[in-house]
Parts: structure tokens; C-alpha cells; sequence
């Protein structure tokens, strides 16, 4: 966040000079802060347990869904009913951030199965308000459970690298690729 202000206001003082408002830049000698490379967290299995049992009723689908597919945050909360195939026990997740806007398809198991048969439907979207209308965003509850089950350092997205890591263990690294949607083995 601080490095992000200090480009935004080593920024704003280039365009101040341009436009000959200012003469100088301060911030220009103020250094950025180093940043982890690639910072992964992986949850353990007891912090998965606590997180999902201070879930609010309606993220905790949301969160075992990210632990069980390794989707994206807005593939989740944009996911709709007639992606879903429970018959063939996969969703089908497409046009988002995936390779070059393809379909890709994702195993369902059995935590997953039961946790979106648990979830009402109600509209169109998987996860939705009781108006039908989809999430717009569930970071707060996603923080607020994350603060009461006491767990450090954790974003929604290490929900994805939980799934990966934990996938590796028992699949190979092709299959998750298309999994997640990587365009490169590199990336995965």
C-alpha cells in the first residue's frame, strides 16, 4: 500500500512539473519498500478447519469452493447455476482470466458437491443475496472470519494457493495447469 501512494505521488508531481505548477519533485529521492517475491500461503488443514467454523453462513460455500477448485475470487462469485453439472460432477469456468478467454473445466468432490447442494437456489448466480442478485464483493466477511479464527497473513487468494499445493500432492502439474487456467507450466 505505501509503495503504491509513493508511485502515486511521485506521479503527481511529475505531471505538477510538466504543467509547471511546481518545480521540484520531493517525493523523487523517496525509495520504494522491498517486497516478498511470489509470497505464497498455504493454510494447514487445522486452519482450515477454524477459518470454515467462523465462516459466516453465506461465505462459508464461497470459501470451500475456493479450496476445492483453486478458482478465482470473482470466477467464484460469478459462478452460475448452469455452469454447475452435477451429474458429471464438474463447473465449467470460462472467459474470465483463464487462457485466452477459453472454457476450462473443473473436477467437483465430494466436500464440494455437498456445500453447493447446501446453497439455495435462489437466482441465477450460485452465490447470491436473497433477491437473486449476485455478491458484489465479500472481503469484509472473508476478514472479519479470518480475524476470529485468529489466522495471520491470509488473503482470499491463498485459498488458490492452498488448493494447488495440495493438489500436487496427489495430481500432476499438466492437469492443474488447466485447472487454474495458467497460459504456462512456469506459472503454475
Amino acid at each position: 500500500t505505501i509503495n503504491k501512494e509513493i508511485a502515486c505521488l511521485k506521479n503527481i508531481f511529475n505531471i505538477a512539473i510538466k504543467w509547471r505548477h511546481v518545480v521540484y519533485n520531493p517525493v523523487r529521492e523517496v525509495k520504494f519498500y522491498e517486497q516478498p517475491k511470489n509470497r505464497i500461503r498455504v493454510l494447514s488443514y487445522e486452519e482450515q478447519k477454524v477459518l470454515l467454523g467462523e465462516c459466516a453462513e453465506h461465505l462459508k460455500p464461497i470459501v470451500i469452493t475456493a479450496l476445492n477448485t483453486g478458482m478465482r475470487k470473482e470466477e467464484i462469485l460469478s459462478l452460475t447455476w448452469e455452469q454447475v453439472n452435477f451429474k458429471e460432477k464438474l463447473i465449467q469456468v470460462g472467459r474470465g482470466k483463464t487462457i485466452g478467454g477459453d472454457f476450462r473445466i473443473i473436477p467437483m468432490n465430494s466436500d464440494l458437491t455437498g456445500a453447493l447442494n447446501r446453497v439455495k437456489k435462489i437466482g441465477t448466480h450460485v452465490f447470491c443475496h436473497s433477491d437473486g442478485q449476485r455478491y458484489g464483493n465479500i472481503r469484509t466477511a472473508f476478514e472479519k472470519a479470518v480475524k476470529r479464527a485468529g489466522i495471520p497473513h491470509i488473503r482470499f487468494h491463498d485459498l488458490r494457493h492452498t488448493f494447488a499445493t495440495r493438489y500436487m500432492g496427489k495430481g500432476d502439474v499438466l492437469t492443474l495447469k488447466d485447472i487454474l487456467g495458467h497460459k504456462t507450466i512456469e506459472m503454475t
